[in-house]
């Protein structure tokens, strides 16, 4: 698997606060220096940990990258809704 790093997060979703687009970086094995892939939609970012990558958050400098934390993916329901809870549903 791969290592990304996330350095920036767009918040253009007119529906809500959610960043929608992030500045994402991908680590070369050979060297670990990461390179830059670009804008990258949360339907790819989220992909990306579910294929068991490492997608850490990071601050990009002048000629590096420092990462932080690890990222994780939840599932929630919108608008803080109570109705039918995915923590309290049964399983299958």
């Amino acid at each position: 698997m791969a290592t990304f790093c996330v350095t920036a997060a767009n918040h253009k979703n007119i529906k809500n606060h959610c960043a929608s687009s992030f500045n994402l970086w991908e680590k070369n094995t050979d060297d670990n220096i990461y390179r830059r892939i670009g804008a990258t939609p949360l339907s790819k970012l989220v992909a990306l940990i579910a294929d068991g990558n490492i997608v850490l958050t990071g601050r990009e400098n002048e000629d590096s990258i420092t990462v932080g934390a690890p990222i994780e993916a939840e599932l929630r329901i919108a608008k803080n809704e109570k109705h039918f809870p995915i923590s309290e549903m049964p399983t299958f």
